[in-house]
């Protein structure tokens, strides 16, 4: 029934010249076709949204903007611990009866916490439409929190806290995070520390329950045969007791990106797991486009796959061919205020390790200011193919695009209006964010295993000057 995603010097970011996403741009003509989606916002706040699509099914889930990020270092944890008792009863509902009536309905419940929000989402018959917004409404607004199932449960996130800490990439960019924003609630984990996990009280759940669960921070998306009047009329119905919130209450205060490492020897791991990053744009930024292209430019690699020298990115093929990690892989963290960017690398652990990190940091640095036209519409192209496949794709997914969008963007984004974007994107663009967010600038690195050979972080930190021509 759950899934769980997780899925030192100060830098200030320049934002002179960008369009923010959460405004609209001047678009060209085929831009302004834009998807169609409806969006009404009810007297309490609570944002209503759909989008249409053929077929007999449809996906409807709850957003809240609350997550870890709005958490304590006295109450780490919560959210995710909440999200948890969402499901175990209410007071019309057991947690038993919800699992038999959706096993009956033939739909799907699921709920996640992730650092700035917490999604609750029904996968149903289109006909089954309000049997799941009543669900999902009935447990957001009338669980009852039982002392007793209080602690049952937390045995069982004491569980999942013993699993994810046996995970070494979910380990990895934890202490990545905490390393990156050491001041900031951006630098909690999802689910806590263990003594917060055995000490969480239901007084501490509704009180972060009535200070975040307010209409003005919640978003009721559905995707597929949906008529949008009915899903704002069972909505009104369902929601209306929701509390607006306060218009003057602010968030945590921004993040402040720190450069330094994290490094943990292990002798029973025989490999050196370490993830390079740098501050990125918040996701508000149109530069966050700009570095989906830079992630693409990166590439991939995995020496378990064969391709070595034949892929496609020059960063990964000059990897390959010195035989200096098992994999590579790109990620991008980006949230309201900040973002965090950079490569996940395995590799052996030998004397070659700094040669990895050189590769590695002086490659991203490098490969904006050897950027040809063709390389530059060869990765706008998969962008904008990953970005409509996921749009046509799976609803699931789809409603969860509509809702966080909706929750950062206070508005939905058109693929069009993406796909316009990103045509915009030039070689110049992609030259000013790598130097504005790598070049000479302080890293973040958090490394796990076989760290014998990890260089002093002076060395990682100079390797962000080399090769940029």
């Amino acid at each position: 029934m759950f899934s769980f995603t997780r899925r030192l010097f100060s830098t200030k970011p320049n934002n002179v010249g960008r369009q923010i996403i959460s405004s609209t741009p001047t678009l060209s003509p085929t831009a302004l076709q834009v998807a169609p989606t409806q969006v009404t916002t009810l007297d309490n706040g609570v944002r209503v949204v759909s989008e249409e699509r053929r077929g007999e099914t449809a996906s409807v889930g709850v957003f809240i903007k609350a997550g870890s990020r709005n958490e304590s270092k006295a109450n780490n944890g919560v959210a995710h611990f909440l999200e948890h008792m969402y499901f175990k009863g209410t007071s019309r509902r057991s947690g038993k009866d919800l699992e038999v009536e959706y096993e009956n309905a033939g739909a799907f419940l699921n709920g996640h916490t992730a650092r700035e929000y917490t999604a609750f989402t029904s996968h149903c018959l289109s006909s089954d439409l309000e049997r799941s917004v009543d669900s999902l409404s009935d447990i957001l607004l009338h669980s009852k929190f039982d002392p007793v199932l209080i602690e049952r449960e937390r045995s069982t996130i004491l569980h999942e806290y013993e699993q994810v800490n046996q995970s070494i990439e979910e380990v990895l960019f934890d202490k990545l995070h905490e390393r990156a924003f050491p001041k900031s609630s951006l630098g909690y984990t999802i689910l806590g520390p263990e003594e917060n996990i055995k000490n969480l009280t239901r007084i501490d759940m509704m009180d972060f329950r009535d200070r975040y669960y307010t209409g003005n921070r919640m978003v009721v998306a559905g995707v597929g045969n949906i008529d949008h009047e009915e899903l704002v009329e069972i909505a009104q119905k369902k929601f209306e007791s929701v509390p607006r919130g306060d218009s003057t209450f602010t968030d945590s205060a921004p993040a402040e990106f720190l450069g330094g490492d994290y490094i943990h020897s292990n002798d029973d791991i025989p490999l050196f797991h370490c993830c390079v990053g740098f501050e990125g744009p918040s996701i508000r930024d149109n530069d966050i486009l700009v570095l989906n292209l830079i992630q693409l430019l990166c590439g991939h690699y995995d020496r378990s796959m064969g391709a070595g020298r034949y892929v496609s990115s020059p960063l990964c093929r000059r990897i390959a061919e010195l035989g200096l990690a098992r994999s590579v892989t790109p990620f991008n963290h980006a949230y309201t205020d900040r973002g965090l960017f950079g490569l996940h690398l395995v590799g052996d652990g030998g004397e070659d390790t700094q040669w990895l990190l050189l590769e590695a940091v002086g490659g991203i640095v490098k490969l904006g200011h050897s950027l040809t036209q063709p390389q530059l519409a060869r990765v706008k192209n998969l962008l904008k193919a990953q970005l409509l496949t996921q749009t046509e794709g799976n609803l699931d997914n789809v409603v969860e695009e509509v809702g966080r969008q909706v929750l950062f963007y206070d508005r939905r984004v058109s693929p069009a209006e993406f796909v316009d974007r990103i045509d915009q994107i030039t070689v110049e663009d992609v030259q000013r964010v790598i130097d504005q967010y790598v070049f000479d600038k302080e890293p973040v690195v958090a490394a796990i295993g076989n760290t014998f050979n990890y260089p002093d972080y002076s060395w990682v930190r100079s390797f962000t000057s080399t090769w940029k021509y």
